[in-house]
C-alpha cells in the first residue's frame, strides 16, 4: 500500500492532477480548433475547386456552341437563298400568267383594274338578264382568284 499522504502532498497531487488535466482539455480545445480551422480550409478550397470547374465548363462550352453557330450560318444562308429564289421563281410564275391571262377579267390583287371593271360593268349594265347573269359570273371569278 502507498504510504498516506499529508494533506498538503494530498493538496499539491490534487492540485497537479488537476493541472495535468487543464493541459489536456487545453490541448484537446486547440486540436479541435485546429480540425475546425483545417476543415474550414478545405471546405473553401473545394468550393474554389468546384468554381474554377464550373466556370471552365462553362468556357468550353461557351466555345462549343460558339463553333457551332460558325458552322451551322452557311447552311442557313444557302438555306435562305434557296427559299428567295423559290419565291422568285414562284412570284415570276404568277406574273407571268396574270400577264398572259386572256380572259378579259381584271387581276383581283390589282385593286385599281378591278374598280375600274366594276365601273365599267355597272355603267354599261343593262336590263338583260342573261348579260346580268354573265356579268356576276365574272365577278365571282375575279374575286374568288
Amino acid at each position: 500500500m502507498p504510504p498516506k499522504l499529508t494533506p498538503k502532498e494530498r493538496a499539491a497531487a490534487k492540485k497537479a492532477e488537476r493541472a495535468q488535466f487543464e493541459e489536456i482539455a487545453r490541448r484537446m480545445e486547440q486540436e479541435r480548433l485546429i480540425k475546425e480551422a483545417l476543415q474550414i480550409v478545405r471546405k473553401e478550397l473545394e468550393e474554389k475547386l468546384a468554381y474554377e470547374a464550373d466556370q471552365r465548363w462553362l468556357e468550353a462550352e461557351r466555345e462549343r456552341l460558339a463553333a457551332e453557330a460558325d458552322s451551322i450560318i452557311p447552311y442557313y444562308k444557302r438555306q435562305e437563298e434557296t427559299r428567295e429564289k423559290i419565291e422568285a421563281a414562284a412570284t415570276a410564275k404568277k406574273e407571268w400568267e396574270l400577264f398572259m391571262d386572256t380572259s378579259g377579267l381584271p387581276q383581283a390583287a390589282k385593286e385599281a383594274t378591278l374598280n375600274t371593271y366594276l365601273e365599267n360593268g355597272y355603267q354599261s349594265l343593262d336590263l338583260d338578264y342573261n348579260e346580268v347573269l354573265k356579268s356576276l359570273v365574272n365577278i365571282y371569278k375575279v374575286c374568288s382568284t
